[in-house]
């Protein structure tokens, strides 16, 4: 939210999307915290008018059921403790519950709010049941624990399709996802299910940043230094293990988050391009790329448009 706001910042994206094949930006519309970036910045109209005199296609992040703000002035739809008042994850935020109506419109209100702003996709991430913190502590106020918890999550799934559907046909939606969910079978115990995802959304984004994966995965001790083999081999196996029909419908959805920033390794031009080339010989609808400070100082050198590296 801050980088949309700040005109330097923007600058500073606008001269790279000049200088490379990128056509799209990714603006963050809600925070964990429950902070809403048209409730404090009036210039995000404009901002998506811009973007799309530039020709480029603007998607709105929602953080989902991580919720501080929400939680705290609903409690009656948040995550609390046993022991009393709201659970808090590690980094303390508070937490929506999934199966709860209240958090399911409050979600489809914010998105309804992008889409009238002109932002051309609506993309959900923490879109899950929460993994860290004393989850044993939990006490759900509507989740009663007889459904599965991916089960849960495929409601919403469902009834946000249908309602965003209804209110703008043309509007497209996404979904990030853990990239492990390419590689299991179960929910991972959070909910995330591939199969569920690629049902009900335009996108799948699959966060598969090499850091992220431990030691011994696909027999590297350190993940974070073969972000190609990485990246390749977590597309290879989500895609067969589906069967080829259901890989056929799957590709033109697929669009992974890849790593620009530092985290198990250096990650410079090299190894941005080598992520860039996993998804492209995995034949991938295209990529996402995320640095949290919003630098992307190595990537000119990585994504350039005269090469046509990536689809």
């Amino acid at each position: 939210m801050w980088s949309a706001s700040n005109s330097k910042k923007m600058e500073n994206i606008f001269a790279l999307i000049d200088k490379t094949e990128i056509n799209s930006v990714v603006i963050d519309v809600k925070g964990s915290q429950g902070e809403l970036i048209y409730e404090y910045w009036s210039g995000i109209g404009d901002l998506i008018k811009k973007l799309h005199e530039k020709n480029i296609y603007a998607i709105a992040r929602v953080v989902v059921f991580q919720d501080s703000g929400y939680a705290m002035s609903n409690p009656e739809v948040a995550l609390k403790n046993r022991s009393g008042g709201l659970w808090r994850d590690r980094r303390g935020f508070a937490w929506l519950d999934p199966a709860a109506k209240g958090s399911h419109d409050h979600i489809i209100d914010i998105a309804k709010k992008s889409i009238d702003l002109g932002f051309d996709e609506i993309q959900y991430d923490y879109i899950r049941f929460p993994t860290d913190g004393a989850l044993s502590s939990i006490v759900y106020p509507a989740w009663d624990g007889q459904k599965s918890r991916n089960e849960v999550l495929r409601e919403f799934f469902e009834y946000s399709k249908n309602k965003l559907k209804e209110y703008d046909p043309s509007v497209k939606t996404s979904i990030d996802i853990f990239g492990y969910t390419f590689l299991r079978s179960d929910d991972l115990g959070i909910g995330q299910v591939l199969g569920d995802a690629l049902d009900n959304f335009d996108y799948i984004s699959p966060m598969v940043y090499p850091s992220h994966y431990g030691p011994g995965n696909f027999g590297f001790d350190n993940p974070a230094e073969h972000p190609y083999e990485v990246i390749f081999e977590t597309m290879k196996e989500g895609l067969e293990a589906m069967g080829e029909e259901r890989a056929k419908i799957a590709k033109p959805k697929i669009r992974p988050w890849i790593q620009v920033f530092n985290m198990g390794a250096r990650y410079d031009s090299a190894k941005i391009k080598a992520q860039i080339k996993a998804i492209h010989d995995s034949e991938m609808t295209g990529w996402l790329m995320w640095d949290p400070n919003n630098a992307y100082t190595d990537v000119p050198g990585a994504v350039d448009a005269e090469e046509g590296m990536a689809p």
